[in-house]
């Protein structure tokens, strides 16, 4: 599905995923590890996959901060997401 000679070698390649889990980051970091470039993940889930296949992963709890009302809870979390 990806075009892996775009890449180059002194390239990074980040992966967002809020649970580590979407297929196409995954394909994509799998892609950038076989051939040697440096791999960052930024996901809400240090136990996901995509924390598994990077080499730097950046944490990010997916949890509204208990200060932020019921009532917007999830419209918070959509905007922290996109």
């Amino acid at each position: 599905r990806y075009e892996v000679p775009l890449l180059r070698p002194e390239d990074i390649v980040f992966g967002i995923s809020n649970s580590g889990s979407a297929s196409r980051t995954r394909e994509a970091i799998t892609l950038a590890r076989a051939t040697g470039n440096l791999t960052v993940g930024i996901t809400g889930s240090l136990k996901g996959p995509l924390a598994q296949l990077t080499d730097i992963v950046l944490y990010r709890p997916v949890s509204a901060p208990l200060e932020i009302d019921a009532s917007i809870r999830r419209v918070y979390l959509n905007m922290v997401e996109y």
